[in-house]
C-alpha cells in the first residue's frame, strides 16, 4: 500500500512550513524529553535524541512514516532551527544522536518566521514513491 507520508487530519499550515513545525516540535519540548543526558561519558544538556524526535512526530501525527519524520527532521537541521549535539552531522532515528532546539529568542529563529512558507513538498513527493510492505 502506498502512502503520502503525511496524514490528512494534521492541519496543511503546517506541513507547507518548516517555521510552524518547528514551533509545534518546540512547544513540546517536555514531550520529546529535552533534557540532560549522559552519553559515552559524556554530559549533553538539555537536549532530545533523534530517535525520540521520529517517535513524537508519528505520535502527533505530523508524518506516518519514519522516514518522512527523518527528512522532516533533516530539512529542520538545516535550516538550523536545532543543532547536533557531539560528532554527527545529519539528523539520524537513533537514540545516540543528540540535537538540541535553537532558541526562540535568537536571530536564527526570528528570520524564519519573517521568510515566506517554505513548502516541503519535495520530502512528501519523496515518501509518495515509498511503499509501505
Amino acid at each position: 500500500k502506498q502512502r503520502t507520508g503525511f496524514l490528512p487530519g494534521f492541519p496543511k499550515e503546517v506541513h507547507n512550513n518548516l517555521y510552524n513545525i518547528a514551533k509545534v516540535l518546540f512547544a513540546q519540548k517536555t514531550d520529546l524529553s529535552c533534557k540532560s543526558r549522559i552519553w559515552r561519558g559524556v554530559i549533553y544538556r538539555d537536549c532530545f535524541s533523534g530517535y525520540e524526535a521520529v517517535e513524537y512526530m508519528l505520535k502527533i501525527g505530523l508524518c506516518d512514516n519514519r522516514r518522512a519524520a527523518v527528512e522532516i527532521g533533516s530539512r529542520l537541521l538545516k535550516e538550523k532551527y536545532f543543532k547536533v549535539l557531539g560528532k554527527i552531522t545529519t539528523f539520524l532515528d537513533k537514540y545516540g544522536a543528540w540535537y538540541q532546539f535553537a532558541n526562540e529568542d535568537t536571530p536564527g529563529f526570528e528570520e524564519h518566521e519573517l521568510r515566506d512558507a517554505q513548502k516541503i513538498t519535495d520530502i512528501q513527493e519523496r515518501t509518495d514513491r515509498c511503499i509501505l510492505i
